[in-house]
Parts: structure tokens; C-alpha cells; sequence
């Protein structure tokens, strides 16, 4: 990519970078899960392939090998889920980096 600093000063652009789009998952996913369930997010349209959960190595390989945008693993019916406080330090082996203030 090639950039005109000069346009880009005398148009006072900013150019910002950002890994995995700077999303926080910590803050960003509550808020994406509420966005959807109040209608406002279409989540469908932004998965390409779902895959049973039995079938995670090959959607873990279509996506590195570029053959899907966004997969979606499907969890069995009645698969139960913990909500995980990070803040406890029993929990504190799960984050990793600055994220988490239990690790030194």
C-alpha cells in the first residue's frame, strides 16, 4: 500500500492500524451478543460456513487455508456453558498478557 504523506497531512488523514480489528473480547462481546439480540446486528450474514463441533480441525484448516470468511463451530444441543469471571484468581490461568491482573 502506498501512501501520499503530503495528501495524507494536507488532508489531516489519519492512518491507524489494528490487530484482529483491536477487538477487546472482554468488553466487545457483550456488547456484540446485545447488539443481536436486540435486532440491531445481523449475525447471519456475517458466518460463511458452520461446522459441527466434531468437524473443528477441518473448519480450523478451511479458514487458514482461506477456503471460508467466518466459520461458526455448532455446539451440541445441551451443551451446558460456564460464565467465566476473570477477575477471580482461579481463574487467572485462562488470559493471558495484560489482560489479566493476576499474572505477573
Amino acid at each position: 500500500m502506498k501512501l501520499d504523506i503530503n495528501n495524507a497531512m494536507y488532508r489531516h488523514i489519519t492512518v491507524r492500524g489494528a490487530l484482529n480489528g483491536a477487538c477487546n473480547p472482554f468488553t466487545d462481546v457483550p456488547d456484540i451478543v446485545q447488539l443481536a439480540e436486540q435486532g440491531r446486528l445481523d449475525l447471519e450474514s456475517q458466518v460463511s460456513h458452520v461446522f459441527p463441533l466434531s468437524e473443528y480441525q477441518e473448519a480450523v484448516d478451511a479458514l487458514r487455508q482461506g477456503r471460508v470468511l467466518r466459520a461458526v463451530i455448532e455446539m451440541p444441543s445441551g451443551t451446558k456453558y460456564k460464565k467465566i469471571n476473570r477477575d477471580t484468581p482461579e481463574n487467572a490461568d485462562q488470559y493471558h498478557g495484560s489482560e489479566n491482573p493476576f499474572r505477573n
